[in-house]
């Protein structure tokens, strides 16, 4: 994939890049190149499924951004009976640490998150399953980040699941976790905290309204709390809520509603409470051919200044994207795909707005 960018650091629209960057430039292109393997295998009761890839991303213009990432994805779909089985998974992603939050312009700063879970699901009868599991999730950053530090978060959950006979369902689950935050710069913002817990209940949904509209919803209620920090703790209503439309046999639209909670630890913020709205509509004009349009809306509220911060505290961001892309499929194993993107901020924080403009071209190959 080739890809530009006109603002790769997200630079304030009232900042020059000799002010902001050291240069004369604010953009880049970006040449992307990955190889990938899947794999997907049955037997008997058991299922083994196995996505792996490298990327290899160079840049023109700011070259030291160069990285290699190994991502995969692999599962094992177990079963000890038909009425008795669960998935047993391992997860890996390398990328870029996210440049609208964690502005880092003179190192590069490559986030690592893995995961590793397992969960069950037993049938008990009377369209009643018992739901639960534990897992373990990890993120790592290059670079310190005071914002939101490395950490490692253990959890278990445990709850039930209603299955209707068409297929709906209605779950609850509780989960209970512990984390910790390490290798943090501790001198960047004042009470950084060492550790946490966290106490989720949440419900979800599936529904077929009709049969060509289906419904999911998780809606759920989120607590952390940091050992002798209370002032950090934060808790609150997440979830989200989508509507997938077959509008007609070439046409589909997907729209969703979403709540997010999420650390960011500074002097004049504890977390980030963030509503967002997506709508993203395909047409496959042709046999060969989709044209596809996603729409993302994204509020931001930064909360939980620390008493007697010198920092005005009470920031709210508001960050609009779009995308465009046309997708092209010659032969089921080629895939060439076109799109061009914008995106912009405007924020109650000075130098804080932003505007991005991008295009990329790809080719997909698969064999």
């Amino acid at each position: 994939m080739l890809q530009t960018d006109s603002n790769l650091f997200r630079i304030a629209s009232n900042l020059s890049p000799q002010t902001a960057l050291g240069t004369s430039t604010k953009s880049d292109t970006i040449d992307i190149t990955s190889v990938g393997l899947s794999w997907n295998k049955s037997y008997s009761l058991q299922k083994f499924q196995l996505t792996t890839s490298i990327v290899d991303s160079r840049y023109k213009n700011f070259d030291y951004l160069n990285f290699d990432a190994l991502n995969y994805s692999a599962a094992w779909n177990w079963s000890v009976t038909p009425r008795v089985r669960g998935v047993l998974s391992a997860d890996r992603k390398q990328a870029l640490n996210n440049t609208i939050q964690f502005v880092s312009v003179a190192e590069r700063n490559v986030r690592t998150d893995t995961a590793l879970r397992f969960n069950t699901d037993v049938d008990l009868g009377a369209a009643v399953h018992l739901i639960g599991g534990v897992d373990q999730a990890r993120s790592t950053n290059e670079l310190s980040v005071s914002q939101e530090g490395d950490s490692s978060v253990r959890s278990a959950s445990l709850g039930l699941r209603y299955v209707f006979p068409s297929g709906n369902f209605v779950s609850y689950r509780m989960r209970q976790g512990n984390g910790d935050y390490y290798n943090r710069a501790q001198n960047t913002v004042s009470a950084i905290p060492n550790s946490f817990d966290e106490t989720e209940h949440e419900f979800r949904a599936a529904w077929a309204l009709t049969g060509k509209t289906a419904l999911t919803a998780r809606l759920a209620h989120f607590k952390r709390n940091h050992t002798g920090l209370a002032q950090r703790d934060y808790s609150g209503p997440t979830g989200d809520i989508s509507l997938n439309w077959d509008v007609t046999s070439k046409i589909d639209l997907t729209a969703v509603i979403a709540r997010t909670l999420s650390a960011y630890q500074t002097d004049s913020s504890s977390f980030i409470a963030g509503n967002r709205f997506t709508l993203s509509p395909v047409w496959r004009t042709t046999a060969h051919t989709s044209l596809r349009f996603n729409y993302d809306y994204l509020t931001q509220s930064y909360r939980g200044a620390l008493p007697g911060s010198a920092l005005p505290g009470n920031r709210q961001d508001t960050t609009r994207s779009s995308q465009l892309a046309l997708d092209w499929s010659p032969r089921q194993s080629i895939l060439l795909t076109l799109a061009l993107q914008n995106q912009k901020r405007s924020s109650n924080v000075a130098d804080s707005d932003f505007k991005s403009n991008g295009a990329s071209v790809s080719a997909q190959l698969n064999f």
